[in-house]
C-alpha cells in the first residue's frame, strides 16, 4: 500500500512539474523574423526593418526590431506588443536612434495585416517639458504659453506648437512571412531542456 501511495505521489508530482514547464514555454514562443520594405510618406524614402515576432499566448504579440540605416540616419531599435483584432496585429511600440545619445524617444504604433503581413506605421515624438527660466529652451517642442518665455529668447520653430507632427507610412513584406500559429514541434527543444 506504501508503495502505491509513493508511486501515485511520484507521478502526480512528475506531471505538475511537467504541466509548469509548458506552462512557461508556452507564455512566450518565437515566430521568427520578418522584412519589411518601410516608405516614410512625408520624406518619400524607402528603408529596411527588420523584426523578431514572439506570439506571448491568445491573441498577443511582442515584436522587437532594427531600422539598420533609419533616415534622418543611425540605427534605430524599437519593441514592444500588440493584440490580433479583426486580422490585425495592432501594436504599440517605443524606439530610439542608437546614435542619438539618449536624445530621441519614439513611440509608434504598427498594424499589420494577418494574411499578408503588410502594414503601416504612424511614429510621433512625444513632448517633452523643458523647466521654466532654462536659458537654453532650443526644444522642437513649444511646451510654454505665448508670452512666457525668458526675454529674448527666439524659437526655433513655430510651425509645431505641440512638438513634430507624426510620420506616416507603409511596411511592405519584403521576406518570408512568420507563421503566427506556433507548431507543437518548435516547443519541443524547449520542453526537452
Amino acid at each position: 500500500m506504501k508503495v502505491k501511495l509513493f508511486l501515485v505521489c511520484l507521478v502526480a508530482a512528475a506531471l505538475i512539474t511537467m504541466g509548469l514547464r509548458v506552462s512557461s514555454v508556452e507564455a512566450s514562443q518565437y515566430l521568427g523574423e520578418v522584412t519589411w520594405t518601410g516608405h516614410d510618406d512625408q520624406e518619400g524614402v524607402d528603408f529596411t526593418v527588420k523584426a523578431g515576432i514572439s506570439k506571448m499566448g491568445g491573441t498577443y504579440y511582442e515584436v522587437v526590431g532594427q531600422v539598420p540605416s533609419a533616415p534622418g540616419g543611425g540605427m534605430a531599435v524599437f519593441s514592444g506588443g500588440g493584440v490580433l483584432v479583426s486580422g490585425t496585429i495592432v501594436a504599440t511600440v517605443t524606439m530610439t536612434n542608437v546614435n542619438s545619445y539618449g536624445k530621441q524617444a519614439l513611440v509608434m504604433r504598427l498594424s499589420i495585416d494577418q494574411a499578408t503581413f503588410n502594414g503601416s506605421f504612424w511614429l510621433v515624438e512625444p513632448i517633452y517639458q523643458i523647466p521654466h527660466n532654462d536659458p537654453s529652451l532650443n526644444s522642437y517642442s513649444d511646451p510654454f504659453p505665448q508670452g512666457t518665455y525668458p526675454p529674448g529668447h527666439i524659437l526655433k520653430s513655430s510651425l509645431y506648437s505641440l512638438g513634430n507632427a507624426p510620420t506616416t507610412g507603409t511596411l511592405t513584406l519584403s521576406g518570408q512571412k512568420p507563421n503566427l500559429t506556433p507548431s507543437i514541434s518548435s516547443q519541443l527543444p524547449l520542453l526537452l531542456e
